[in-house]
Order: C-alpha cells, then structure tokens, then sequence
C-alpha cells in the first residue's frame, strides 16, 4: 500500500532515512538537535504509517541486501521517549515475516548489526535491550547468528569493543543461552 512514484514504499523510504545516518545522536542517549529532531519524527513516522495500514514488505531487500528490519536496526538507538514505538516497529515487522536472517552484501545479518550498534550504547539508553534481542533471535531461530561477515568477525567480537555497561553486555546471556 501506498507506493511512490519510484516503487519504494513511503516506510521503506523513512527507514532507509533513518539508517543512512541522518539522524544520528550520541552514544550517551543525549540528542543534538538536528539529530533528536531526526530522530523523533522517524520513529514516530513509522509507527504512524504501520498503524495506518502501511505494510511491511518481508521481500524488499536495497541493492546492498538490506531489509526493512535491518534498515530499523542499523539506526539503533531511539530516543528514549521513542524506546516502546520502536520496540513497537520491530516486533511489528518480525511477526509481518521480515526474516533477521538475511545478509547484506557484507555479510552482516539483522542481529548482527544490532549487536554492533549496541556494543556503544549504555545500557540505561535503552534497557529494553534484553527483550529486543530476545524477540530478533526467537524471530530467526539459530540461523538469526549467521556465522562471521565477509572480514571474519562474529557477534561475539563485538564484546571486546563495548564496556561492562552497554545494551550488548546486558543482552550477553540472552545470546550465549541461545546458542545452544
């Protein structure tokens, strides 16, 4: 539902926004201006046009391989007053079919690239973190993991980068339970 005149979905186009950096803030969870203002209109633009219809398309993959869910995900974290519409969008595109499983052309799945946004995030921005993980991998069962990206490195790689006190070191056991 409702196309543009290029044949990209008008969600599609506010996600690819949203990933491309545009609205980028500070690991803190402080916002600069320009990019709170980014921010709080993606987020909440998004829920507004799956609320009204707007449907998630499970297929759609950019030319570098990156879906809806990846798009959302690589523009991790939401504001804080964004934290349950985001919440909200993912599970929203989970259960629409989006599989957390595919690779972009570097390799890199869903969870992959939520797990590399985490590792700079305190984990009081966002302390919903645990849940969300949670829902990706239950999403894309053990295959959400992959293996390495195309330069070799893993989910768990990401660990040595991060603090004690980030959402990816708060959401650990959540990965290391499903492995198994």
């Amino acid at each position: 539902r409702g196309r543009t005149v290029t044949g990209v979905s008008p969600l599609t186009l506010v996600l690819q926004r949203a990933a491309a950096g545009l609205t980028k803030g500070k690991t803190d969870g402080t916002d600069d201006v320009r990019s709170s203002t980014g921010r709080r209109i993606w987020v909440k633009t998004a829920e507004a046009l799956v609320k009204s219809g707007a449907v998630w398309e499970a297929a759609y993959q950019l030319a570098k391989g990156q879906t809806q869910l990846y798009l959302m995900l690589a523009a991790f974290p939401p504001s804080r007053e964004d934290a349950d519409a985001y919440v909200y969008l993912v599970e929203s595109a989970l259960r629409a079919g989006i599989s957390p499983r595919e690779e972009d052309e570097r390799g890199r799945s869903a969870l992959f690239i939520l797990c590399e946004q985490m590792v700079n995030v305190p984990r009081e921005t966002f302390p919903e973190s645990t849940s969300l993980i949670s829902s990706v991998i239950t999403a894309g069962g053990s295959g959400a993991f992959g293996s390495s990206d195309r330069s070799g490195r893993t989910i768990f790689d990401f660990q040595q980068k991060g603090g004690p006190n980030s959402c990816l070191a708060a959401a650990k056991h959540v990965l290391l339970n499903n492995l198994s």
